[in-house]
């Protein structure tokens, strides 16, 4: 992480929550040096967009930077506890369903 992506990270999940996609695109671009799994936010964000091309290009450079043996669905299962509310759950869910990962 560079020293405002943390931040960048916090607020890309925030902006996903209040289904503000485009927000998430925005902020995604302004990374100096993408962690693999923020990715899958991206993803999640073109897939909820509707562009689901752009989704699909987010999860191969998932594929491609994620570390050896990441377990992607253990990491999602982890993600998915962090949501207290069910409806968020499923929200992430969703989009990382339309953007093809298999969840």
């Amino acid at each position: 992480y560079a020293p405002d992506d943390q931040r960048l990270d916090t607020l890309c999940d925030c902006y996903y929550m209040l289904r503000n996609y485009a927000k998430v695109i925005e902020i995604h671009e302004t990374y100096q040096n993408v962690p693999a799994f923020l990715y899958l936010v991206l993803a999640a964000a073109y897939a909820q967009y509707g562009n689901l091309e752009k989704a699909a290009e987010a999860v191969k450079s998932y594929e491609q930077l994620r570390p050896p043996g990441h377990d992607l669905k253990t990491h999602i299962t982890y993600w998915m506890r962090m949501c207290s509310r069910q409806s968020d759950r499923d929200h992430w869910l969703e989009g990382f369903r339309k953007s093809g990962i298999d969840v």
